[in-house]
């Protein structure tokens, strides 16, 4: 839990308001999960390029985890570099690739033969 923020704080750091918030939380341009009756924010999804302050083609990817994901698993997933998403030859992790503008298919990929082991 210490991996995530509350509404208020991605109100904040957003500078946007509820309604906005909302509409993000409905279209997949940003991810939440429910904790103690407490609406929290995984930090990973955010930047700290003010233009785009989200990663890229996060509805894509928030589509291709499965229902039962543990927030905490999807943390793991995000944190860990995968061999299928390489940068010069080095394994990156999905946060960084996600925020270098890759494709967001690996990931979904990734994520698709997890689910069928």
């Amino acid at each position: 839990m210490n991996a995530a923020i509350t509404y208020k704080e991605v109100s904040d750091r957003l500078e946007v308001g509820t309604a906005r918030i909302l509409a993000r939380l409905a279209s997949g341009d940003l991810f939440a999960f429910v904790s103690d009756d407490e609406m929290l924010f995984p930090t990973w999804q955010f930047t700290n390029d003010p233009d785009r302050p989200v990663l890229n083609q996060l509805s894509t990817l928030i589509e291709a985890f499965d229902d039962d994901m543990h927030p905490a698993s999807i943390l793991g997933f995000m944190t860990t570099p995968h061999s299928s998403t390489r940068i010069d030859g080095i394994p990156i992790t999905p946060v960084e690739w996600l925020a270098r503008g890759r494709g967001v298919q690996p990931l979904v990929e990734i994520l698709g033969v997890r689910r069928l082991m």
